[in-house]
């Protein structure tokens, strides 16, 4: 920062003299939260061969968007969020994968977190967790429930990032074999 000031936990920081940023919202609107739009003299100018690949990220502006989503604070901090085709929506919130994997993972029992969405009549998507054990352990679905129960339910951080409890997990799959493969290098398919 140019005035030396901190930069805020999780947030990448401000952006560079001579880059513009800009987020814009689902509606096409400027905000404070949504997909990162740049422009600088440094921009590519088209992708090779893909013209329509290039109007899609390309605006005859010269804003380059990213598909990143971020959220700006206050002091004009920019937070990585996700990616604005990983996002989806829950009983009317958006919902992050990353976002639900980095909360399963500051449980103990748990070395890595995989998180997609699925099909629900009532509220659109549901978050489904697909767990990695940590070494050592075995837990079942319940352990790892009851790990997020001994918490809190929204840390600090997750206040700021808006998580609701609609971003816990529906279901946690624990799979004794994906540690295997992960060791191995295995191919799951």
């Amino acid at each position: 920062h140019p005035d030396g000031r901190a930069k805020p936990d999780l947030a990448l920081g401000w952006p560079l003299p001579g880059v513009d940023v800009r987020l814009v919202d689902k509606e096409g609107r400027d905000a404070d939260e949504g997909v990162l739009w740049q422009r600088t003299p440094a921009n590519m100018t088209a992708y090779l061969n893909l013209p329509e690949k290039t109007r899609e990220v390309l605006t005859p502006e010269g804003w380059y968007i990213s598909g990143d989503v971020f959220r700006r604070d206050a002091s004009g901090a920019y937070t990585f969020l996700g990616r604005d085709d990983d996002m989806f929506n829950c009983g009317g919130e958006n919902v992050y994968p990353g976002d639900v994997e980095q909360m399963l993972e500051r449980c103990s029992l748990v070395h890595q977190a995989g998180v997609v969405a699925v099909a629900d009549e009532v509220k659109g998507a549901l978050p489904v967790a697909f767990v990695v054990a940590a070494p050592g352990t075995a837990p079942t679905e319940a352990d790892i429930k009851a790990c997020e129960a001994k918490r809190p339910r929204l840390s600090m951080v997750d206040s700021a990032k808006g998580i609701s409890n609609l971003h816990n997990p529906n279901d946690i799959i624990v799979d004794a074999s994906m540690p295997a493969m992960i060791r191995t290098g295995g191919n799951m398919w």
